[in-house]
């Protein structure tokens, strides 16, 4: 399936930077394209794909870090982390390497290697990634003692988006400067300034005909950051 790279206007809502946002925007996006309201079956076999309206995204039990949402994003990264060690030897045709050579490239587990006693990268990232994101995971050897990110990627898109069999899009918030060249795009109160577009970043599962499951990504000196985006 073909998609517009620009689109002129997404609805975006935010949800909480715990170092889980991304699962918790993919997850109000699988409820925004569900006709359930629960996790457990918009999770399960029996999951129907339906389009909800806008104005029910905002309800206490999704929205910004509600419990369905948490409960959700909690199962996400579960999902993703056990396809992608099952198929850790599988190559990603899109791109030509190996899954278990994705996750490295991705997540650096340089620091961490010495902890680990030689373990293979997929490994420790199988081993780290059954904490959620969300929580606090400390590695006592480590002085000071620190929280270790387990942050969504691109791996775990490809992962998700095989696993429902739906298109996963990535979008940036770009404008265009006085040369008239693309640079990152003001976003103020969760709303683009008057001249921003949306920008295609990356997409997986482009040959599946679900409706698309959209999140936007922000990066600054501060942070990385996930929302989710509605149309």
């Amino acid at each position: 399936m073909a998609y517009n790279e620009i689109q002129s206007s997404f609805i975006i809502k935010n949800v909480e930077g715990d170092n889980a946002c991304f699962y918790r925007a993919l997850a109000n996006q699988l409820y925004y394209r569900s006709c359930y309201n629960t996790s457990q079956m918009i999770l399960s076999n029996n999951n129907r794909w339906r389009t909800k309206r806008i104005e029910d995204m905002d309800n206490k039990m999704w929205g910004y870090n509600g419990p369905q949402q948490t409960k959700t994003a909690k199962v996400l990264q579960q999902i993703a982390r056990k396809y992608i060690y099952k198929n850790r030897n599988k190559i990603i045709s899109s791109l030509g390497i190996k899954v278990k050579d994705f996750v490295s490239i991705i997540h650096d587990f340089s620091r961490y290697r010495l902890h680990f006693d030689g373990w293979e990268d997929i490994d420790i990232y199988n081993d780290m990634y059954k904490s959620f994101a969300g929580d606090r995971l400390l590695l006592e050897d480590f002085k000071p003692i620190e929280n270790i990110k387990r942050w969504g990627s691109a791996v775990e898109q490809w992962a998700l988006s095989e696993h429902f069999k739906v298109p996963i899009i990535v979008w940036e918030l770009c404008r265009r400067d006085n040369n008239n060249k693309i640079c990152k795009g003001i976003m103020r109160n969760n709303k683009p300034t008057k001249n921003s577009f949306f920008k295609m970043s990356q997409v997986f599962g482009e040959k599946y005909d679900r409706p698309a499951l959209n999140i936007l990504y922000r990066s600054s000196c501060k942070m990385k950051h996930y929302l989710s985006l509605y149309s």
